[in-house]
């Protein structure tokens, strides 16, 4: 918090409602705010990473240049000690410009690795699978923001990448069902998280950011054709689970408003259903709008814009891809466009008379 007076005035409402003695550790509380890590905005972890990927590329270049890339034991040790000098490092400080250091360190460290077993004989498959697992072992001895958020987008990548070979490309819409469901659960259950040890509190935020991102860029990858769908069964139950975790979002977000009328409520629910299920061959399009739907209700300001964009690109795409006239196209657009539009109205008037009365 920017403010250090506000965590004051939050302890002075509990103490205020609670009827018994509140047994607070001002110390405890005083000395985590002050050893927060993640008071740098998103732009700026954004920014960093960016010029950690930028550094990490010159280093390769100068390694390609260097001929470097012939030894495969150099690069196996250089791998394993880049990744225990950044992990020592981001322990010793906690300034933004050494976090940019240990994260350029960390991704070159997974890369050089990655080349390196790959020299050795290892299949493709198995080196992902070797880069995911470590990776995700790297989640429980950090605790920085950057790498924890670093980590998980790798061990992603590399379950999603062991996985091309192994399964028909039909089946990582499993992955993706299960990646989704992951990042749902982390955005509802952030209190139940963030009490579950002291560990997941420091790393609460990261993975939650990182599983968020994960998500709508599998999501937007499937729409865009990088993950192919043959069996139209596999796009329909995809959306299935999307649309009516969807609906059970939208059911609680509206149970919530009690100005509005049950019918209302159901009309509502009723016409969003329909209309998912239309949508049903392209499972970006239910999934991008159920995590921006609960990064609204959570309040998640970054994850929202994230599924807002992808939902927008999804339905652009799917739009594109419809088989049918432009004409069609335009008067589906136009009729769908009208019906939300008079949903908003009568949403709005509701609204308006609730306030008067």
């Amino acid at each position: 918090m920017n403010n250090t007076n506000i965590y004051q005035d939050k302890l002075d409402y509990f103490e205020s409602i609670n009827p018994g003695p509140l047994k607070i550790d001002l110390i405890k509380i005083k000395k985590a705010y002050a050893d927060q890590r993640n008071d740098q905005s998103l732009a700026i972890k954004i920014l960093s990473i960016v010029g950690a990927v930028m550094a990490c590329l010159a280093f390769l270049f100068f390694l390609y240049a260097s001929n470097l890339f012939e030894s495969k034991e150099g690069l196996l040790i250089g791998g394993i000690v880049l990744l225990i000098g950044s992990l020592v490092l981001n322990k010793l400080t906690d300034k933004i410009f050494f976090d940019s250091i240990s994260v350029c360190m960390f991704l070159l460290a997974f890369f050089m690795l990655g080349v390196s077993t790959d020299q050795l004989g290892l299949s493709f498959s198995s080196v992902a699978l070797l880069i995911a697992v470590l990776a995700i072992s790297c989640v429980f001895i950090t605790r920085s923001y950057i790498l924890n958020f670093a980590a998980v987008l790798i061990a992603v990548w590399g379950i999603y990448a062991s996985m091309v070979d192994r399964i028909p490309e039909d089946y990582l819409f499993i992955l993706i069902i299960l990646l989704g469901l992951l990042a749902v659960y982390f955005l509802l259950n952030e209190a139940k998280l963030l009490h579950l040890s002291e560990g997941m509190a420091a790393r609460y935020l990261p993975l939650r950011t990182a599983l968020t991102l994960a998500f709508i860029g599998s999501l937007v990858a499937s729409a865009a054709g990088a993950i192919f769908f043959t069996y139209l069964t596999f796009k329909i139950v995809s959306s299935g689970i999307f649309i009516v975790l969807t609906i059970i979002i939208l059911f609680n977000l509206l149970k919530d408003q009690e100005y509005r009328s049950d019918s209302f409520r159901y009309l509502t629910l009723a016409i969003i259903a329909i209309s998912l299920s239309l949508t049903s061959v392209s499972p970006a399009i239910s999934g991008c709008l159920l995590i921006g739907l609960i990064c609204f209700q959570v309040n998640y300001k970054t994850g929202y814009v994230l599924a807002l964009a992808g939902f927008l690109y999804c339905l652009g795409q799917f739009y594109y891809d419809l088989s049918i006239s432009l004409l069609w196209k335009s008067v589906i657009m136009m009729a769908s466009g009208a019906l939300y539009l008079l949903i908003y109205l009568l949403n709005n008037k509701k609204l308006k008379n609730h306030e008067n009365i």
